[in-house]
């Protein structure tokens, strides 16, 4: 008998119960190191995880900005159209005054531009309102001559027949 054995009264362990004992250690160390890498796993998933958190904020603010800075675009285009567009009605407005001093009467200036007769009207009172200058403005001499034509130079003609010392087409002459 072993020295220790003998002291603690007696008998060694059997075999089998040694073996069992060494099994039951190995199975908790086995079960510590399986913890151990799950709690590895659990740790590399959860990085992964709060990685994407912060990449989709980080993404998500970089979009916001650029958003920001295409509605700005957009607000500045629409200014800008919308500012083209003004001008283009002034400049139609004004054309049809310019036809309708040729001359022609408002259902004729409607049929040439082929817009209803109140749009016409409103046009000739707009450019009025807005073009203090002279109907004529920034209407070329070819087309007034075009314009004459096209409304059967009713003003040339009235001019013709009432005998007076006034030249009533002289503002046609100035642009």
């Amino acid at each position: 008998m072993d020295d220790k054995a003998a002291r603690r009264g007696g008998r060694r362990r059997p075999v089998v119960v040694a073996q069992e004992l060494e099994n039951r250690r190995n199975r908790r160390l086995d079960r510590r190191i399986a913890a151990q890498e799950r709690q590895l796993r659990i740790d590399a998933a959860e990085k992964l995880y709060f990685d994407a958190v912060e990449a989709i904020e980080a993404d998500t603010t970089e979009l916001a900005t650029e958003i920001t800075g295409c509605e700005q675009c957009i607000v500045e285009a629409t200014a800008r159209c919308t500012s083209l567009v003004e001008q283009y009605r002034h400049q139609q407005s004004r054309a049809a005054a310019a036809i309708r001093d040729e001359g022609c009467t408002v259902d004729e200036v409607a049929e040439i531009l082929d817009i209803p007769k109140q749009q016409t009207r409103q046009m000739i009172a707009e450019a009025r309102h807005f073009d203090q200058t002279g109907p004529a403005r920034g209407v070329s001499q070819f087309t007034r001559l075009e314009l004459r034509q096209r409304c059967g130079d009713t003003r040339e003609n009235a001019r013709r027949s009432a005998p007076t010392d006034v030249d009533t087409d002289s503002h046609l002459s100035a642009g």
